[in-house]
């Protein structure tokens, strides 16, 4: 182990695949975004964690990309069209968790790390309506409190 330069404390990724499948190639000038994209069954599942609700979209996106081409990409993925598209992710408070609106006319031509969005961030896509569903389940989410056992 010591040739290899490994040493106590080291950090080790594991990434396994299912038997005829391919990894995905790694291009480190590339973001992961994750993206919860509503849908009704959302509502079905009230006592899960706000991130267990859906299965996210990952979508690969160069990282000096602007955020309407994250917009694009996300037409093609979900089908929903761009200028109906709500892009939401939370934005955690002192005390609490706000919710803020990424997909506005004054972020499109900006970059995505301006508008915070990061490598493994998580964002919420709706379709836009009078009102919308994630604000609700992120504000409902905030308000929870989650107790964890330790029992060995």
């Amino acid at each position: 182990m010591q040739e290899l330069m490994v040493y106590s404390h080291k950090i080790f990724a594991l990434e396994t695949k299912e038997p005829g499948t391919e990894f995905e190639k790694y291009d480190p000038e590339c973001y992961t975004v994750k993206v919860h994209v509503w849908n009704d069954a959302v509502l079905e599942k009230a006592n899960l964690p706000l991130d267990e609700k859906t299965t996210p979209l990952r979508v690969p996106i160069h990282k000096e990309s602007k955020l309407s081409q994250l917009i694009e990409k996300l037409e093609e993925k979900t089908g929903i069209p761009a200028a109906e598209q709500w892009i939401q992710k939370k934005n955690p408070m002192v005390n609490s968790v706000t919710v803020e609106i990424v997909s506005t006319e004054a972020n499109m031509e900006k970059k995505m790390n301006y508008c915070r969005i990061f490598d493994g961030t998580t964002v919420y896509l709706e379709r836009k309506a009078a009102k919308s569903f994630w604000e609700k389940e992120i504000e409902k989410e905030s308000n929870r409190y989650m107790i964890k056992f330790n029992h060995p």
